[in-house]
């Protein structure tokens, strides 16, 4: 749908204020045919176009390059809601989240994360010293959903258009001699109206003391990073044992555990003192 229809009144916007358009790949074709959905879109290696190496957090220039672009789109959609008042009635797609994508959204979106909460809630306990997020994984287990509706409310004038799912592994650079210069955002299956303090923060990761919703999300996408290639991806429930086997190795051998996982869990403790 974005490749489809939203991208065109994005790029005409920018267009409007005189800007470069949106830094997405140029989009051949798309179907929407129940079962049979397809999207065909330019391939961006040519061009010099590569993903970051998702195991180390982006330093400043990266992540400059994609809060520029967050900004044009977010600032892009502002501009829309001018002519289109509220851009989930032309486009419905944007009234979906993770609570209400399909009939069984909640409850998957329940069991995923509070699976996930009990996970990290055991690590912690092993690594020692984190008792303060042991405390606050247990009072908030059965309170996901609760949190992330109330993150994900469209609370106006700041209910814009967001990516949705902008992460390392939805992000390609062109460098000129290993210094970033241009940056292309892909995968936007997951945008939405909300607020766009979610992408920043997504983005972030460790900004926790702002969105507990950034807390939830943090620690499902750093830990599939920490364990890439090592997860059983079948079903939920050998995703679940397998990343828990994953991370018990993990808590004593990983360079990586502390400052890209247990470091969200230290500024969190930071900011409650």
């Amino acid at each position: 749908m974005f490749y489809q229809y939203l991208v065109h009144d994005i790029q005409s916007q920018l267009q409007e204020a005189g800007q470069q358009p949106l830094r997405v790949p140029r989009c051949f074709h798309t179907s929407l045919e129940e079962n049979q959905e397809v999207v065909i879109l330019e391939d961006l290696r040519p061009r010099g176009f590569k993903m970051f190496d998702r195991k180390k957090g982006m330093d400043v220039a990266h992540t400059k390059l994609v809060l520029e672009e967050l900004a044009r789109l977010h600032a892009a959609s502002y501009l829309l809601k001018a002519k289109i008042p509220d851009l989930a009635d032309k486009y419905p797609v944007l009234s979906l989240d993770w609570l209400n994508y399909a009939d069984e959204a909640r409850d998957v979106t329940f069991k995923t994360f509070s699976k996930q909460m009990d996970i990290v809630k055991d690590m912690l306990n092993k690594v020692g010293g984190y008792e303060v997020a042991e405390n606050w994984l247990g009072r908030n287990k059965e309170r996901v959903l609760e949190i992330l509706a109330e993150q994900l409310a469209r609370v106006p004038p700041f209910d814009l258009l967001c990516h949705g799912d902008c992460w390392n592994n939805n992000v390609l650079f062109r460098c000129n001699e290993e210094v970033p210069v241009e940056v292309m955002l892909l995968d936007l299956q997951m945008c939405r109206q909300a607020s766009l303090a979610t992408d920043l923060n997504y983005l972030f990761h460790t900004r926790v003391q702002e969105l507990q919703y950034d807390l939830l999300l943090a620690m499902l996408v750093t830990i599939i990073i920490i364990c890439e290639g090592d997860i059983n991806k079948e079903n939920q429930d050998s995703f679940t044992d397998s990343m828990r086997d994953v991370l018990d190795d993990l808590v004593s051998t990983s360079p990586i555990l502390r400052p890209r996982f247990l470091s969200i869990f230290d500024e969190m403790i930071e900011n409650s003192d």
